[in-house]
């Protein structure tokens, strides 16, 4: 019943925030990380909804562990065998599919997305994230950085090899 009254509203209302409708406010306000979209009351003046950030204090933060301050914590279980909490290596690997998209790409397209993404990186407000993201972009190809570096009026602070 909980799952299908959160769809029904989603479904009837729209959009993820019908939480903030006035009349379905909670009394007791709780912290979540849903912002823009629909049926939005309020402007948050916060400007990062996500941790770690570097440009609200590191706020908003996960709630530590139940014994602490009540945060989620597992139950303890006996477990027959190795039990572990680690990923692959594979895992790890943040640009291949990147890599694999941009080469996919014909010239044309790939001069839309370089334009795509000067375009949307101008309208960052901090220098220093611009930086970030056009270095993440160097790590996938050696001419999708520098494009975007050149048309935002930086060089790129070193050379990657993708």
């Amino acid at each position: 019943r909980l799952f299908s009254y959160t769809d029904t509203q989603i479904s009837r209302l729209g959009g993820p925030n019908f939480h903030e409708i006035p009349i379905n406010r909670p009394t007791c306000p709780y912290h979540n990380f849903q912002r823009d979209g629909m049926h939005r009351m309020d402007i948050d003046p916060n400007p990062a909804n996500y941790e770690p950030n570097s440009i609200n204090d590191n706020w908003p933060r996960e709630t530590p562990p139940a014994p602490k301050r009540g945060g989620f914590e597992s139950y303890q279980e006996r477990v027959d065998g190795n039990k572990i909490r680690e990923r692959s290596p594979s895992f790890g690997e943040y640009y291949a599919h990147p890599r694999l998209f941009w080469l996919s790409q014909t010239p044309i397209e790939q001069q839309h997305i370089i334009d795509a993404f000067s375009f949307e990186l101008g309208k960052v407000a901090r220098a220093y994230i611009r930086e970030r993201v056009v270095d993440q972009l160097a790590h996938i190809d050696v001419t999708l950085a520098p494009g975007v570096a050149h048309n935002l009026g930086f060089a790129l602070a070193h050379e990657h090899t993708p």
